[in-house]
């Protein structure tokens, strides 16, 4: 019933030509992105059957979210995603991952709709080298 009512959730507010990245785990291999709405239920629908023998509860926290006006009327959607997941029996969840997540959203016919969504997993992200330390007027004081 829960995940019924998920696949709802995110396909009823996707655009009809809507494109949604699918529902990956860490390490798993890249699939095409789903173009439809009837394309993320199917996508749901088979990430949902690779883990129907681990009974889990995954919930998303969103933080953080930078909403901004587009050109087009839309708004880009910038914010950060970490995933808890929950097993039955023990107490604390496996933390991760961790993402920062882009959509661009619409409003049709007085909805909020998703017309994208791309997702950057942290552990996947090339972050730049450090910036060399260097020392302020405080620190060269010493």
């Amino acid at each position: 019933m829960l995940r019924a009512a998920l696949e709802e959730l995110l396909t009823g507010s996707a655009t009809p030509a809507g494109a949604r990245p699918p529902p990956r785990c860490p390490g798993a291999p890249l699939r095409r992105t789903p173009r439809t709405r009837a394309g993320i239920v199917a996508e749901l629908h088979s990430f949902h059957e690779r883990f129907a023998a681990d009974p889990v509860q995954r919930r998303h926290w969103f933080n953080m979210i930078d909403l901004s006006p587009r050109e087009d009327g839309a708004f880009d959607a910038v914010f950060y995603a970490l995933v808890l997941t929950v097993r039955p029996g023990i107490k604390e969840p496996e933390v991760g991952p961790s993402c920062l997540v882009r959509d661009v959203l619409e409003i049709e016919d007085g909805r909020v709709r998703n017309r994208s969504r791309r997702v950057e997993h942290d552990q996947h992200v090339q972050h730049p080298s450090p910036a060399p330390h260097i020392p302020t007027a405080r620190h060269a004081a010493r």
